[in-house]
């Protein structure tokens, strides 16, 4: 799953990025951010399961798509632009540890969601 995660994220990153070349506000930047990472990653949910590699069961769906997840995906696009942003420069193995701490994020917000939606709403 990460190396299918890095493309998507390459291209929030990057947008969030261009975004900022064009003097967008950061909070302009983060939203647009969010907005095509849930485009994205909503994208993949709706037609990634004709290829088998995953797919959702047993819980709340609107066609394909998992609504538990659409939220903590568009907060990982965000959060990893907001990342890149601030820990490009840093030494590798700082970055390193950024990049576990936004995968513990993700994973918290998944099982928070999952609550949320699934048991709660």
């Amino acid at each position: 799953m990460a190396g299918l995660w890095s493309i998507p994220l390459f291209f929030t990153v990057y947008t969030g990025l261009k975004l900022e070349e064009r003097s967008v506000s950061i909070i302009g930047t983060c939203f647009w951010v969010g907005i095509l990472s849930l485009v994205i990653f909503g994208g993949s949910e709706a037609t990634l399961w004709t290829l088998g590699s995953w797919y959702a069961t047993g819980v709340k769906m609107w066609n394909h798509i998992a609504l538990y997840v659409l939220i903590p995906e568009l907060i990982l696009g965000v959060t990893a632009y907001l990342a890149y942003q601030g820990f490009n420069e840093s030494p590798f193995l700082f970055r390193l540890g950024i990049q576990f701490l936004i995968m513990i994020l993700y994973l918290g917000n998944l099982g928070f969601f999952y609550l949320l939606i699934e048991k709660i709403f």
